[in-house]
């Protein structure tokens, strides 16, 4: 009788438990609901965040930045020259040489192809091909930036209004009323944020390289032209577009009125072109350094 007495005794404890349980551990309605439309809330912030992480980054490619490498390293390396073929290469020369190579196995293209080996006059003419490679990079630069232009405004476009909570503010869905302005506050500002997303630095950073590469063409195309006696006149105009070089091309400019034979001090010729045009070659070389920098 004992037994059973007990028996019943943890069977009503039990129930009287479970009882509990129900009474106080159901979760109310109205915060279910609450947990319910902030989970939605969260989900509409976090689809909206990753399409603005979506958004491409604007900076040069690896192929632009290699392009203008081996421009930087050809001036140097034409500017190094001594004319001297029964010497060794200058070290400056090798240096330059060196860096231009890596930069031409580091770019990959199949339309570029180098032999430094035997004089100048065909890597003169091959390097034009780097000035039409990098036409090409730089064209694909702006077509990034057009793809950039066109996320950001579908971006703006598709900014989410946040739908209110819908239950019954009150001291048990308080917290989840001030978590929703935690989120329109934080949807808000990623918003705010594509204000600051533009293309037109990385625009005019193009621009400016299109400049560039274009000058480095026709200098290019000069230089070859001086050294197969071609050339009847100076006729770039280098510091239209870098002023810093504007010392060195006005003493080209000068040096280039006279014939070789009867060239003053300090126009005597070096290697194939007049001497003056070396300093405005490593000039060059060194601008065209830090355009990529």
């Amino acid at each position: 009788m004992t037994k059973k007495i007990i028996i019943i005794g943890f069977v009503l404890i039990a129930a009287a438990a479970i009882g509990v349980f129900l009474l106080f551990g159901k979760e109310d309605p109205l915060v279910a609901k609450a947990k319910e439309e902030i989970r939605a809330t969260e989900a509409v912030l976090a689809s909206f965040q990753n399409t603005v992480n979506a958004i491409p980054a604007l900076e040069l490619s690896q192929d632009v930045k290699n392009d203008f490498k081996m421009q930087a390293n050809f001036f140097g390396l034409l500017g190094s020259v001594t004319g001297d073929e029964d010497t060794s290469p200058s070290p400056a020369v090798e240096d330059y040489a060196s860096k231009f190579i890596s930069a031409n196995e580091a770019r990959g293209s199949a339309k570029l192809s180098f032999d430094l080996e035997g004089g100048l006059e065909k890597p003169l003419k091959d390097a034009l091909l780097i000035a039409d490679v990098t036409r090409e990079d730089l064209g694909i630069s702006e077509k990034a930036a057009n793809t950039f232009d066109e996320a950001v405004k579908q971006a703006k476009a598709g900014i989410p209004a946040l739908t209110p909570l819908t239950v019954e503010r009150n001291k048990k869905t308080e917290k989840y009323f001030l978590e929703f302005d935690r989120i329109n506050q934080k949807l808000g500002a990623t918003a705010a944020s594509l204000n600051g997303y533009s293309s037109a630095d990385f625009r005019s950073k193009i621009k400016k390289l299109k400049s560039a590469n274009e000058i480095f063409g026709e200098t290019v195309k000069y230089s070859y032209q001086l050294i197969v006696g071609k050339a009847r006149s100076y006729p770039l105009e280098i510091a239209k577009t870098f002023p810093e070089a504007a010392k060195e091309e006005a003493a080209v400019k000068n040096c280039a009125k006279y014939d070789p034979g009867v060239a003053p001090v300090g126009c005597e010729p070096v290697a194939f072109m007049p001497s003056q045009f070396q300093p405005l070659l490593m000039k060059l070389a060194d601008i065209y350094s830090g355009l990529i920098e």
